[in-house]
């Protein structure tokens, strides 16, 4: 009887939402494959300590007794991390630079016939998740939304003050506006401010309370000036002018984690809103959406199919 396969998924410096979503994913992947899903959280940029487990109870990251290569491979990736080389690369290109080929050799040497990692699966792992999209849409939000209510149990012992707002109960909008690399790598297009109001409106709803979760601070003055009749709150830094995800990665590890806990309380307020206004072309709006399943509403009018 053949061993069952271990599947070694990595979490690497991408943004949070680009994380969280793939991560999904890649449960969900090792499911239908019936793999063995295993988690190495010791390079992911938003680690303070332990990597994942800073943050949740849940996905067990170190138990060594999973077998020898995979120890290995652990020890290799956590040693060598992103500083060796840029891990976002294709696997099956046959022009690599010689780092990437190295640490491509010194993977396959490691992990023998019954482990897969991440790296050498990201393509079809994208491929699997957008047929699966196209294919069965509502029965595959569900399936994710079921992974990411088993995972999402966060150690909120381990945060020196989780941030609190003065919102109580679950009647307001968030809306949900990004600025910074989003719009400047062109993976999203600029929306105003008067877009999102746009989509509030045309919800014909008398909740007159919004949290604007953004990373721009210059959009919660400008909403504040265009709604004058609304309660709005915000947790944005007033200094905040568009998140460029390459800095972050270069702050010291108490900003990080400081940042990560912002965020994670925008998140959670987000997920218990009555109304989230957002763009589908961001992954924290998609992340959203697999937590309410609906009541999300998107600026974006893409048809582009992106998991």
């Amino acid at each position: 009887m053949k061993p069952k396969i271990k599947y070694l998924y990595i979490l690497t410096d991408r943004g949070f939402g680009s994380e969280i979503n793939n991560l999904l994913y890649a449960i969900n992947y090792s499911n239908k494959k019936k793999y063995e899903f295993i988690l190495e959280s010791s390079i992911w940029n938003f680690k303070f300590k332990n990597g994942w487990n800073d943050y949740f109870y849940s996905l067990k990251i170190d138990n060594f007794s999973v077998s020898f290569r995979i120890r290995l491979l652990k020890l290799f990736i956590s040693s060598i991390g992103k500083n060796y080389t840029n891990l976002h690369f294709n696997w099956d290109s046959s022009s690599l630079p010689i780092k990437q080929k190295i640490f491509k050799i010194v993977i396959c040497l490691i992990k023998g016939r019954y482990i897969i990692t991440s790296f050498e699966t990201f393509s079809d792992l994208r491929r699997f998740t957008v047929e699966e999209i196209v294919s069965n849409m509502n029965p595959f939000k569900i399936s994710i939304n079921k992974i990411l209510i088993k995972i999402w149990q966060l150690r909120l012992e381990n945060f020196d003050s989780f941030k609190k707002t003065k919102i109580i109960g679950n009647d307001y909008i968030v809306m949900h506006i990004r600025r910074g690399d989003k719009i400047s790598s062109g993976e999203d297009i600029l929306y105003t401010v008067q877009d999102y109001i746009d989509v509030m409106l045309n919800l014909n709803t008398s909740t007159n309370t919004i949290f604007l979760m953004s990373d721009d601070f210059g959009t919660f003055l400008e909403i504040k000036e265009k709604l004058p009749n609304y309660t709005i709150f915000t947790i944005a830094d007033s200094e905040r002018n568009g998140h460029i995800q390459s800095d972050f990665n270069e702050l010291s590890i108490s900003s990080r984690k400081n940042e990560m806990i912002s965020l994670l309380t925008e998140i959670e307020i987000a997920r218990n809103c009555r109304f989230f206004i957002g763009s589908h072309r961001s992954n924290l709006y998609r992340l959203i959406e697999y937590f309410k399943l609906n009541n999300c509403y998107s600026v974006s009018q893409s048809t582009l199919i992106d998991p």
